[in-house]
């Protein structure tokens, strides 16, 4: 069930997100909200979704996409707004932008919120940056957060790939093995690097990728 900019595009937050969890809560399906909505306005829509959360026990059934009020609040109060997610395990979904927008990467993964990374959309009227290679996001989420140090652009990989999963499956545990473990699909993609971060740099074009056990595209060719 989606929802949006409760206060900037109906101008009756109360109302709007009222709708939207009593449709998910009635059909039982999770919730996501993009809320472009910037520093204290988004905010207090944020708590508005936080309270419905907690009132109707819906933990881990919620995302809220961009949340750019994140980037133009003070750090108390990001502090404060990043414990209520990460206990009542709201997730977070971003497309990595500049300026403004920018979310504090880094702060986020270390008050245990699940966040992914993702594409708003392939050259189209939002943007002409989208080009569907989740490897350039990623560059591009550890050039907007002036990440430099290999580990830190680790953890933006992570954020592509395996907090991505988290994000859309909550119960997967951020302290599961990296990687295809036994039992698991092997959905994967190989691609040449010295290391995770070299990887990212880098961004080698002949990679392969393997869907459930199987070769299904090799140097950007399917097979």
């Amino acid at each position: 069930m989606g929802g949006i900019d409760p206060c900037a595009l109906d101008v009756d937050p109360r109302q709007h997100l009222d709708i939207v969890f009593d449709l998910a809560e009635r059909h039982g399906v999770g919730i996501d909200i993009h809320l472009h909505e910037p520093a204290e306005l988004g905010l207090f829509s944020a708590q508005q979704i936080i309270e419905r959360v907690r009132a109707l026990d819906m933990r881990g059934r919620v995302t809220i996409a961009h949340a750019f009020f994140l980037a133009g609040i003070s750090e108390s109060q990001r502090a404060q707004v990043l414990a209520d997610l990460a206990d009542l395990d709201i997730a977070l979904a971003t497309v990595a932008p500049s300026g403004r927008g920018t979310l504090p990467l880094l702060e986020i993964l270390d008050a245990g919120v699940r966040i992914g990374l993702g594409q708003d959309g392939q050259r189209d009227y939002w943007s002409p940056y989208g080009n569907t290679d989740m490897l350039d996001r990623t560059w591009q989420l550890a050039f907007t957060n002036g990440l430099r140090r290999d580990s830190d652009i680790e953890r933006a990989l992570e954020t592509a790939t395996l907090e991505g999963a988290r994000v859309i499956d909550p119960t997967r545990s951020r302290s599961e093995s990296r990687g295809v473990g036994v039992g698991e699909t092997a959905d994967l993609v190989l691609l040449p690097g010295e290391y995770p971060a070299s990887a990212v740099m880098d961004r080698p074009g002949n990679r392969t990728v393997v869907r459930a056990g199987r070769v299904v595209a090799r140097d950007g060719e399917l097979v």
